[in-house]
């Protein structure tokens, strides 16, 4: 009788606060995705049932918000518009998902899954594309998050971990870099299954994630081989990325003048057109939590992920040494600088998790008032937020008027 006393309160609270989060989502997108994360920084209760409805407000929030962005800039760099949703109207009129434009036609299930959302949900905006591709991104790494990245860490400490993840999560890539964002979902999974032993899940998902993403037949043995802590062999890696970024501008200009690899050769000065400012400001902001994370990790990290360690110090050295050569660590290295960065930011300071918390929960609401009633122009005027509808309204649910 007594338990049931006790428990009574705990639900009705629960409710409570699954109610007003949904409530505040529905007028605002970025209130429904970061105050859940906020309440699951304190996990006041320690309900996984609580923690699943909270993280599914906050992540249907988050790709609101990322569908916000500004999508009539007309930059000749932006993704969304210049391949993208060409590529999706050239499909939802008829045309194959094998884009011959993609490894001539090989990674054609992101383009199979962005017809399945046209026949489903007759989706037609370039916001509606944003909003699908993010929801499976994000629901996609909260799954794995849920089955694979709250292993071995404590139960008090579970809800702080994705709470950290989801809040740090790269969505401003969600609509640029679509088809890698898409691949690193399977990435995740064929790494963990790797190193589970299950050999059938680890091939679907390697294949998934190739068919997807070609880089990811690279970045998957890359990660594997980081994570397993052998430190010669980790700084070998560190080393030849560090030549490779030296030796880059030479290499590729001996390739186009002497036409090496054929057509692709001219492909090569690609990475010289590019401005560092369609990238820079998204990368100077990883760079600085990585280093931060650097620091914290080398005194609190988490003794039950040393794999995890290794990745966050050898992926990080070689992401940095990769920056040099415009969007080259953001390629490579995405699964740390868009999906992980949270998640390694928890296990950093896992041994100070108390402090944490309040960090984190401080950090959040500080992004909330940034990113919402004061966000400033930037640099990067294609990707501005609340261009397509406003961070807030009186009009229940006022932004779906915009997803088809």
């Amino acid at each position: 009788m007594e338990s049931r006393e006790l428990i009574r309160p705990v639900l009705l609270s629960s409710s409570l606060l699954i109610f007003l989060c949904i409530l505040l989502s529905v007028y605002s997108p970025i209130l429904g995705f970061y105050i859940p994360l906020i309440l699951l920084c304190f996990d006041f209760f320690n309900l996984k049932k609580l923690r699943y409805f909270l993280c599914i407000i906050s992540i249907f929030s988050c790709a609101f918000f990322a569908a916000s962005r500004n999508v009539i800039s007309g930059n000749s760099y932006d993704d969304l518009l210049n391949v993208y949703y060409p590529a999706y109207l050239d499909i939802i009129n008829g045309g194959s998902i094998f884009v011959s434009g993609s490894s001539g036609g090989v990674e054609f299930l992101f383009y199979g899954y962005l017809k399945a959302v046209y026949y489903l949900f007759d989706i037609r905006t370039q916001t509606g594309l944003i909003f699908f591709v993010s929801i499976f991104c994000l629901i996609g790494f909260y799954i794995w998050l849920e089955k694979f990245g709250t292993e071995n860490v404590s139960d008090r400490k579970k809800s702080l971990c994705i709470a950290s993840a989801l809040g740090l999560f790269g969505f401003f890539s969600t609509s640029q870099i679509m088809r890698q964002c898409f691949s690193t979902v399977f990435v995740l999974f064929s790494i963990s299954y790797f190193e589970k032993g299950n050999k059938f899940k680890f091939s679907l998902f390697f294949i998934l994630a190739s068919i997807s993403h070609m880089v990811s037949i690279v970045i998957i043995p890359l990660v594997i081989i980081i994570k397993r802590n052998n430190k010669k062999i980790n700084a070998l890696i560190a080393v030849l990325a560090i030549l490779f970024s030296v030796f880059f501008p030479i290499v590729t200009l001996i390739i186009v003048q002497y036409n090496l690899l054929g057509s692709a050769s001219i492909k090569m000065l690609y990475y010289f057109a590019i401005p560092n400012g369609v990238s820079g400001g998204l990368i100077t902001t990883f760079t600085k939590l990585l280093i931060i994370m650097m620091l914290f990790g080398w005194f609190f990290f988490s003794n039950m992920h040393k794999n995890y360690k290794s990745l966050m110090f050898f992926g990080g050295i070689i992401y940095l040494s990769l920056l040099p050569i415009p969007q080259a660590s953001e390629r490579l290295l995405q699964i740390l600088s868009t999906f992980l960065v949270g998640y390694l930011a928890f296990l950093s300071t896992y041994k100070i998790s108390n402090i944490y918390r309040v960090l984190l929960a401080a950090f959040l609401l500080y992004r909330i008032f940034v990113f919402g009633p004061f966000l400033p122009d930037g640099n990067l005027a294609f990707m501005d937020f609340w261009k397509t509808y406003p961070w807030s309204s009186d009009d229940a649910f006022y932004y779906l008027k915009y997803i088809r």
